[in-house]
């Protein structure tokens, strides 16, 4: 039975992350639920596989649930650290160090944000205090960003995410590095950012006067976002340069164009 030893696989980390984000543990009962959207129903599948019993159902006009009513698997989740009312007291400690990667893709896949506009991009998780600090300190060991943004308070929840496309896609080399278990929706973003990435290579400064000029033709027919991805750029440079505002481009370039 799962977590009769603890949490001592990648796949029970990454479950345990996930019931920490979007399970429910019956208070008077010895029942575990998760509801998510349709759209998701095979992670459902996954989910009931990954404990070999329970039963999926419809719930409501857009939703799946899956639950699951055995003692004693309730009584190992509790040993680990999922209770009634999990995303007030869950603690950094509870998650073990060998698979931390794993619990933060479950976690991330449950009840975190993978957003991608590009060139916005954003990986962000919600939980205690705890976690989310746990969660800094982690990837600041292991990514040794130059900077990280403090962990964020909203009437009483909190939350952490990194922003840039070059920082989540180091992320995600982490957090999808031929993973086991992943919500393919997810993954879908993460590797279509790779993706972009690859079209839109780092590069600083590249705007040539024909750039420009292309870009302010471009503005009577597309977004400001839409020719932001054109050009692998953010949409505030975009805007500056349309408004005619300063911004930094090779000098060099516009003075050979």
């Amino acid at each position: 039975m799962r977590y009769k030893e603890g949490i001592t696989t990648p796949d029970e980390s990454y479950w345990f992350g996930f019931l920490i984000g979007d399970g429910n543990l019956a208070r008077d009962r010895n029942r575990i639920t998760v509801v998510l959207q349709n759209r998701d129903y095979n992670h459902l599948l996954k989910l009931k596989a990954f404990f070999g019993d329970g039963y999926i159902r419809p719930s409501q006009e857009r939703y799946t649930k899956y639950s699951i009513e055995r003692k004693e698997q309730t009584k190992y989740l509790k040993n680990v650290g999922l209770r009634p009312a999990k995303t007030h007291i869950i603690d950094w400690n509870n998650i073990p160090y060998d698979y931390t990667v794993d619990f933060l893709r479950g976690l991330l896949d449950s009840d975190g944000t993978v957003f991608l506009k590009f060139p916005v991009t954003t990986i962000r998780w919600n939980g205690t205090q705890s976690l989310m600090n746990g969660i800094r300190d982690w990837i600041d060991v292991v990514c040794e960003f130059n900077t990280l943004p403090k962990v964020q308070e909203d009437r009483g929840s909190y939350n952490f995410g990194v922003s840039g496309r070059w920082k989540v896609q180091e992320m995600s080399e982490y957090l999808w590095n031929n993973p086991s278990t992943y919500l393919e929706r997810k993954y879908a973003k993460v590797l279509e950012l790779r993706r972009l990435n690859e079209i839109h290579p780092r590069q600083r400064r590249r705007l040539s006067r024909t750039d420009i000029e292309r870009i302010s033709d471009l503005s009577t027919k597309y977004k400001q976002t839409e020719i932001a991805k054109m050009f692998g750029v953010s949409n505030s440079l975009i805007c500056r340069i349309l408004k005619g505002e300063r911004y930094n481009v090779d000098r060099e370039l516009l003075r050979q164009t």
